[in-house]
């Protein structure tokens, strides 16, 4: 068996759009003085699912290998490092930087089902649980190196100076936009020891996160469009950056 790393998205945002697109589709057919109108909102809608949910599902889903050695380069990862990956999900990055980086640890902590006070969504990944991303370790040959912890990143269980590499794939934008999002950097900065290095691949990378980093003085901050990606690169962004041995504690 392989591990299973999901889709991301819910299956019922999928299933509304194409049903949304199912009616337009359906009332441009029999309905003939709306039939412009009704063919343009089933265009509308099919070119949505199509375009912004389904080709960039497909790219991200054969590009995931490709971007850990991206992660795994840009976090200069390597044997004996401890590494913290935030949103972990069922366990995709983490899991891969186990496997790529002999001697490696890894933890990977999300909040999973349970709901965190001011999300933007919740449950977005389908099938997004701890007992999944136990499983894919375990399925992967990795399990006695990644261990899977239920915490919200705006207040981890962790002592300071725990980790030398923290990385997050897809989910920072979810935490960091919620409420007291920018919790999250500041223990970010907290758990990871000096010279520590911080890896994220989202969507949203923009001047908050950048500037709440600098605020931290997080030092040699990059933020790069992915590369290899296809249309896909557009969207997706790797940030690097070090924590200052001398920043504020």
């Amino acid at each position: 068996m392989k591990a299973d790393y999901g889709v991301y998205g819910s299956w019922s945002y999928y299933i509304s759009l194409a049903i949304l697109s199912a009616i337009f589709l359906l009332l441009a057919i029999f309905i003939e003085f709306f039939r412009l109108l009704f063919a343009t909102a089933f265009g509308i809608t099919t070119a949505v699912l199509v375009l912004f949910v389904l080709v960039p599902q497909i790219l991200y889903a054969r590009k995931r290998g490709w971007i850990t050695r991206r992660v795994v380069e840009a976090g200069r990862i390597s044997e004996g490092d401890s590494v913290l990956d935030i949103g972990t999900g069922r366990g995709f990055l983490a899991i891969e930087i186990a496997k790529a980086v002999k001697g490696s640890r890894a933890v990977g902590v999300d909040i999973w089902e349970i709901p965190a006070e001011g999300e933007m969504h919740q449950g977005f990944i389908l099938g997004n649980t701890r007992e999944n991303a136990e499983r894919n370790a375990q399925l992967e040959g990795v399990y006695d190196r990644v261990e899977f912890k239920r915490a919200d990143a705006r207040e981890m269980p962790f002592e300071s100076e725990s980790f030398d590499v923290v990385v997050s794939s897809i989910a920072m934008h979810q935490i960091v936009y919620s409420k007291e999002g920018l919790r999250v950097l500041d223990e970010t900065h907290r758990v990871l020891k000096p010279n520590g290095r911080l890896v994220i691949v989202d969507v949203l990378i923009g001047k908050i996160i950048t500037d709440k980093l600098k605020e931290l003085r997080f030092r040699d901050l990059k933020v790069q469009n992915i590369r290899n990606l296809g249309s896909f690169s557009f969207l997706l962004k790797i940030l690097s950056a070090v924590k200052n041995p001398s920043s504020l504690r």
